[in-house]
């Protein structure tokens, strides 16, 4: 009887043994599910902290420009209450003024409901040469949560509009005379305007498409004539047919400016 109660209790230890093995199993494999699961969500949570930073940023350069601004987001420190921390460092002398925000780095942070974070770094410049005109921004938003971190990045662009800047006159004109186009436009002298550039675009059909003629590394110069006023500048296409001219300048702050002029 000793015997096999001996038998008996190394059984139940045994099976004890296999019982608790089993269950610290399963409740490991529970937790690291339950961390999986709680890792995920703080990991949506923080994706859409970083998404309401990308609409506010959105929404006051779309919507809060100042008057005659070509967007908003040089002047959203000054009308943003809950943008934190917020900071403008101008790349060149004007770059964070609201009305042209051609040159600027912009930081802030805001902080939301039960914890959720996130913080803003914006860099906005201006292209130059053919696309000159065009506002570019950079926008990384980093939203957190309970020590978890997503970023979203966003590139925008915005037309800048016809004129602004070195101030080109839309009064600019061209005629052309065979194959040679001249050109005559209204601007401000060196050294206020260092240069002035003619891009040409050409169809053979008045209907279009257009497509840029000149090689865009070697545009026509237009030279200025102080007794007239004006920048003036030839350019031989060497076909007949149909053109647009776009005509972009930099002033002596590296802001950027383009118009596209008519023939006279």
């Amino acid at each position: 009887m000793d015997s096999q109660k001996g038998v008996s209790l190394i059984i139940t230890f045994f099976v004890m043994t296999v019982v608790v093995a089993v269950v610290l199993s399963v409740s490991s494999l529970l937790y690291g599910e339950i961390k999986i699961i709680r890792n995920v969500s703080n990991s949506v949570i923080s994706f859409y902290a970083a998404d309401s930073g990308i609409e506010k940023v959105l929404y006051y350069d779309r919507k809060e420009k100042p008057e005659g601004a070509i967007r908003g987001l040089c002047n959203i420190c000054d009308v943003c209450p809950d943008c934190h921390d917020c900071i403008l460092t101008q790349g060149g002398e004007g770059g964070c003024d609201p009305e042209t925000c051609a040159d600027c780095n912009i930081v802030f942070s805001s902080q939301m409901s039960a914890g959720k974070t996130y913080n803003l770094n914006a860099d906005i410049f201006l292209t130059t040469g053919a696309q000159c005109g065009i506002s570019q921004a950079d926008v990384k938003s980093y939203g957190s949560y309970e020590n978890t971190s997503r970023a979203i990045n966003l590139d925008m662009s915005q037309d800048t509009g016809t004129i602004f800047g070195p101030g080109i006159s839309d009064n600019g004109t061209w005629v052309t005379g065979g194959q040679v186009i001249h050109f005559r436009v209204n601007a401000p002298p060196p050294p206020d305007v260092p240069s002035i550039l003619a891009y040409v675009f050409y169809s053979a059909t008045e209907n279009g498409p257009y497509t840029l003629l000149n090689d865009p590394g070697n545009p026509a110069s237009l030279s200025y004539i102080s007794g007239q006023g004006e920048w003036q500048g030839n350019y031989n296409t060497g076909i007949t047919g149909y053109f647009s001219i776009g005509i972009s300048a930099t002033d002596s702050n590296d802001v950027c400016a383009s118009i596209t002029i008519t023939p006279e």
